[in-house]
């Protein structure tokens, strides 16, 4: 018995260290996507931003009241629209680059993902999914607000409606359900996962895609929910089945939560 007691502490010794280490790789990673990320919008300069988001990045805000019809819409800004807001957001001077600080708080990791919160300038902030993708880090989702969206009081009623809205998602997925599926979710909603076999790449599943591979397959599995972050119009959370964990990002549009993109890593 003390024999197998000392092996295991051995095991443990073993692991932890690499375990740490991952975590501190991670949380590095997003300490230095986040500020070149904020820097490049205070700078002016695409090259900064355009360098570390991903090609099929899914940057989603809430546009209120599109077109005054009285409806919320998503905006959504690819890395060719990064390209020019990143020249024409501080083109008025508003942020002094020698000045302006950049908050990089990390919610979660795993191996090869990191979430993280950024605030910028005080301008605006970003939920954040970064993924490593062969030997590269890059940010591959995002749904972002201004600080004011930030800096209101987010109700027990929202952190409520948030999980609900997760958890009406993950028991979708869980059933194999598609019409449940695209019920939960906005008709923009995407997913995520890199490819594990080389080259690594980023794979995009849309709602066509998943209705095609959903089958009314039901799994056993039973998943938890875990809130990360929540604002007055976004929301990060995490579902983690024996499958492996999937982080979902929401955005509140016409006062109703529904999940706009995600990020699976399957194990």
């Amino acid at each position: 018995m003390k024999g197998l007691l000392a092996a295991c502490l051995l095991a443990f010794a073993t692991l932890a260290p690499d375990a740490h280490a991952e975590e501190a790789e991670a949380e590095a990673a997003a300490q230095r996507l986040g500020e070149t990320f904020a820097r490049g919008f205070y700078l002016g300069d695409t090259g900064m931003v355009v360098s570390v988001v991903h090609p099929a990045l899914s940057k989603l805000g809430v546009w209120p009241n599109i077109r005054n019809s009285g409806r919320d819409g998503i905006l959504s800004l690819s890395p060719g629209t990064l390209e020019i807001f990143a020249v024409s957001h501080n083109a008025d001077g508003h942020i002094d680059p020698a000045t302006a600080t950049t908050q990089v708080s990390v919610l979660d990791t795993a191996e090869d993902v990191v979430v993280f919160r950024l605030v910028a300038a005080r301008d605006w902030f970003d939920y954040h999914l970064a993924a490593r993708i062969g030997d590269e880090w890059r940010i591959v989702n995002c749904v972002f607000g201004g600080l004011p969206d930030l800096e209101a009081p987010v109700t027990d009623a929202d952190r409520s409606a948030v999980a609900a809205a997760v958890t009406a998602y993950a028991e979708a997925v869980q059933a194999d359900d598609f019409a449940r599926l695209r019920d939960t979710v906005h008709l923009d909603f995407t997913r995520r996962r890199v490819r594990t076999h080389a080259p690594q790449r980023a794979i995009v599943e849309t709602l066509e895609t998943l209705s095609q591979d959903m089958r009314g397959r039901a799994r056993r599995d039973t998943p938890e929910i875990e809130l990360l972050a929540a604002s007055r119009v976004a929301a990060a959370a995490r579902i983690e089945t024996d499958s492996g964990a999937e982080w979902v990002f929401l955005l509140r549009l016409d006062g109703r939560w529904r999940p706009v993109n995600s990020f699976i890593a399957q194990t």
